[in-house]
This record gives C-alpha cells, structure tokens and sequence, in this order.
C-alpha cells in the first residue's frame, strides 16, 4: 500500500469519532453557469472531499452561529471513514499522488452543516481530534549500514529512495560534503519542490549531482567536446569529490543540444549549469539506482547551517515539508559544501583563459592551482603559482555575479543559528586588547550579560584561555568554568574547532557546532539555545579559506573582533 494511503487509512479511524452525521454541500459549475454534482464516488470529487474536510469543518467549527447558505445538492455522510477508506483507494491506485494534489482545492464550494442540537460538543470534538486528522507527513530515516559490499538493509533503502526519486518526491541523502536535499534534476515540479521545501529563494540556482562521466556529458551541450580543456585535469583529480564545475550554456555555441534537458528552474535563469560527482558511495548509488541526474542543494531550512548528519536534516525538513525519506549515511566527511569553479574563456586568439573559485569548499585553491600547474596550464611564477585560479572575495569582486549568482551561497545570508548572534574572534597578544570577558561584555545586546555563551575555538587557544575546568556535557561539548572570566548569571559552553594542526577539523565542527547551541536543551527538555556564539578565525588557507567563508555568512558580515590570550 502506498504510505500516504496508510496515512489516510489510520487518521480514519480517528475521523469515525467524530458525531455523526454532519451535512456536505457540494456546489460546482460547468461551462461556467453553475450544476450540480452528481457523484461524490469519481476520483476528482474523493480527492475535493478529503482535501477541504480538515480546512473547512475547522472554519465551519469556528463558528458559533453558522448557517448553510442554499446549494443545489446536499449530500449526508454517515462518517468520515467512508472518506477516509474512499481516500485510501484512490491513493493505492496511484502510487505517485504526493500530498500537495490531495490537498490542493478543485472544489468551487464546499460548506459543512453542523449536526444538531450538540453543536458545540462536536466543535470540541472536533478540534481534539484535528490535529490527528491533519498530521503532516513525517519523513522516515532509511538505514545504510554497509556499504562494501551494501547489505540487504541498504539496497532497501536505495530501492525506497529511489522510487520516491523516480516518482517525483524529494530524499535527503549523504555526501561526503554535507547531507543534499535531492529532486530528479529532469523534472521542473520536482526542482520546485526542493524550492518550496527549503524556503529557498527562486533566484539561487542548484547544483546537480551525478554518477558517472557519461551522465554528465548529456547534460551539457556538446556532450564530452562541450567540456573545457582546463576542466579536464580537475574531472580526472577531483572526481569524485567536493568540486563542483560550472558549464556556461552560450546562445551562440555551435555544440550540440544536450540530450537530457535539466528544468529551468535549477539554473534559476543564469545561462550555465553547475555539475559535481559526489565521492560519497551511498550518494553514487543513489542517483545510480535511480538513473537520475539529481538537482541538490544542502539539506537544511534556506540561511540555516549545513547538515552533517541524518538528524541534522530531520530537526530542519522531517516533518510537514514534503521529503519522502532520509537516507542516513553516518556524519559527513568534509563537513562544508563542495567547492564552485567556473571557466573564463580567454578573449585573446588562442588564450587558455582562467578559473575561478567562486565558493570555497572541500578542494582548496591551492589543490586547484597545483593539479593546473602539473598539467602545463600557464607559466610557473615565482611563488609557484600559474595565474589561472582567481578566488572570490579574496583575489576579486563582482556586483554582477552577487546580484545574479551562477552558484549557490553568494547573495544571501547563509549558515546562521534561528537565534544565537555569532561574533568572530581572531586571536591576538597585545595589553590594549579586551580579554573575553570584556568581549563578552562588548558584544552583549543590552546591559546586562548573556545568559549562555558557546565558544567555538581552537584547541590552542582554549589553552591560553587561563586555567579552567570542564564539565563533559556530550563528546563534542563541555561546560567551562573560567573563574578568571566569570560573569553574573553567565555560563560559557565549549564545542572546540579542533587544533590547528588539522585544519580539517574546524571544517568538519563548524556546523554541527552551530546546530548543537542552537538546539541546546535543558536537563527538563527545555529549548535553551544560547545567547552568542563566538567563532575563532582560522588561517585562510586550504579549507580554511571554506570555513572562514562560512563562518563570515553565519555573522552575517559583521566583522571581526580581536581578543588578548595568555
């Protein structure tokens, strides 16, 4: 049975208990003079019912004084698991009905009759019992326990998983970046859904994943010829992997149409497509057994933090936002999202033209301008570099990539906590120079200090923080006392960026960091959170260059503040 026919199928058996019988009046038209309906039993009339019942016996509930208005058929419905079981099967013949049609309005007019005299009993009746009626769909977590080679748990899962995918739907899945909200890149409603999941503006364009060379040549125009020269030392390096490459869609190219067209809205109007390979296998098997190229941002609610596991991704979409299922494959690897190079073409006669770093991420800059310099692209300067690799932000600007972004990240507010302020700190030795707790102090929004402060450095700095106990709250987590900082009221929570002699660790830390003070609980249960959040800037080199972007977007620009240790 289809699960959304189950779903129907067990809230009827709470519908039954509501008192009956109530009235349905039903009004249509056809040819635009208005008839009656004669048959509530077709498809389109089964779905018009059980899409309006919750919304319109919930008005005709509240109000006291209602009054059918005159109709031209009245219909008595003895009980609302006729509906229900109606519901049930028009569902189990068609397995690809999502919840946005049977929900969606058809009927010009549908008004509920209240059963008397124990109108107010049944409006009580009726709101205990709604929210039952009208549960939002919860996403279930599918398990990939082995992968080498997948046990029968896991190809179940990719079975599932990929069945929503060919259907439609949407399924989060792991990367070994961060945890990808995945549509079939083919289909313009599915890409929409992803849209309306997230709360993503239209205008950010989506990156779209696949699992082999050839899945990517079809997508591009001219297939394997419609790849730069400069791109192919980088396919051959980087992929699988945390890169992605953007392929410009020019009016005036000769190349051939691609031979499978991605949806408008992936690209969200730009004229180019961004393309990566995944290295994580449970992606690559995915979007194999699917035999779908997959349209796949991050995925999290549109300016929240990244995920990095299944449970990040839960907190966020698993429930009411359409996903059909999660695909949990353990914590990601790289911890931030893939890196977004472009082509520049050259405008000089037989120019090899540039690259460039438009988003950092998991293949620093550096890996790039070597993987290009062993291959021959350009002459060596004297600091080993080939001049092909520009970076955004650091090396250049541009106002017309940020207001009409090719790559996802580069025009809005990304990575930020629901409610903590993030401040970044870049540590400094110097007497002029506040300690933290006159930062703490400094950043407070009003006078009095924050509650609860996260600190998010390194381990290194956590050191020359003065002498200090912690108190493990989780693994990752601990409870700091600083007698030499304490404040009134104020306690200060440690989640460390891991040492800087493995930078790889602040990348891996920096979200879920952010999403456990975020998510911060009381020993009752309690949301707490915390007040502020304070990040040490890291060396902007490799993936650090990733994580200080991110780091920026979550502060929302705000700069940086200077703290004296030791």
């Amino acid at each position: 049975m289809n699960p959304w026919a189950e779903s129907v199928e067990r809230a009827g058996a709470q519908r039954s208990r509501l008192p009956a019988p109530w009235s349905v009046v039903v009004t249509g038209s056809r040819g635009g003079g208005s008839s009656p309906r004669s048959s509530l039993d077709s498809s389109s009339e089964v779905v018009a019912l059980s899409e309006t019942l919750s919304r319109l016996l919930l008005s005709a509930a509240s109000s006291s004084s209602h009054t059918s208005p005159s109709f031209r058929k009245t219909r008595s419905v003895a009980a609302s698991a006729k509906v229900a079981a109606l519901c049930s099967e028009l569902l189990s013949r068609n397995s690809k009905l999502t919840p946005s049609q049977l929900f969606q309005p058809r009927v010009n007019n549908l008004t509920i009759r209240p059963p008397s005299p124990s109108w107010a009993a049944w409006c009580r009746s009726f709101h205990r019992l709604h929210s039952t009626m009208t549960a939002p769909h919860i996403a279930p977590i599918l398990p990939a326990s082995s992968l080498s080679p997948p046990d029968s748990t896991t190809r179940a899962s990719l079975s599932t998983a990929a069945s929503i995918l060919q259907s439609g739907g949407l399924v989060a899945f792991p990367t070994e970046t961060v945890y990808g909200l995945g549509a079939s890149a083919l289909s313009e409603s599915a890409v929409r859904s992803i849209y309306t999941a997230k709360g993503r503006p239209s205008d950010n364009p989506l990156i779209v994943h696949v699992s082999s060379r050839s899945m990517l040549h079809d997508l591009i125009p001219g297939g394997a010829a419609g790849v730069p020269a400069m791109y192919e030392p980088l396919l051959t390096k980087f992929w699988p992997g945390p890169l992605s490459l953007i392929f410009p869609f020019l009016a005036n190219s000769t190349l051939s149409p691609p031979k499978r067209q991605v949806a408008a809205s992936v690209t969200a109007g730009q004229p180019s497509l961004a393309i990566r390979m995944p290295a994580h296998p449970l992606a690559l098997a995915l979007i194999s057994e699917a035999d779908l190229p997959l349209a796949a941002p991050s995925a999290n609610l549109s300016s929240r933090p990244s995920p990095t596991t299944a449970e990040h991704v839960r907190q966020d979409l698993g429930t009411g936002r359409g996903v059909g299922a999660i695909l949990d494959g353990g914590e990601c690897a790289v911890g931030v999202e893939s890196t977004v190079v472009d082509f520049v073409p050259s405008l000089e006669e037989g120019g090899l033209g540039e690259l460039r770093v438009l988003r950092a991420g998991g293949v620093s800059a550096e890996d790039l301008e070597a993987c290009l310099r062993d291959a021959g692209f350009g002459a060596v300067e004297a600091d080993g570099t080939t001049g092909r690799i520009r970076v955004y932000a650091r090396d250049f600007r541009s106002t017309t990539l940020e207001e009409a972004p090719t790559t996802p990240g580069m025009k809005y507010k990304h990575y930020s906590p629901t409610n903590a302020r993030v401040v970044l700190v870049r540590r400094s030795i110097g007497a002029a120079l506040p300690t933290l707790r006159d930062l703490v102090r400094i950043t407070a929004d009003s006078s009095s200090s924050p509650r609860r402060v996260g600190l998010m450095f390194t381990d290194e700095t956590l050191a020359l923080c003065g002498p200090c106990s912690a108190t493990p709250l989780t693994p990752q987590c601990s409870q700091l006392s600083l007698s030499h900082v304490s404040l009134l009221d104020t306690s200060f929570l440690s989640y460390p960026l891991g040492s800087t002699l493995r930078p790889l660790e602040a990348a891996q830390r920096l979200f879920a960091g952010l999403r456990y003070f975020d998510s911060l609980e009381t020993e009752e249960g309690g949301k707490v959170g915390v007040d502020l959040i304070m990040v040490e800037c890291v060396e902007e080199s490799g993936v650090g260059l990733a994580v200080m972007e991110r780091a920026r977007k979550a502060a929302g620009g705000s700069g940086e503040l200077e703290m004296r240790v030791g």
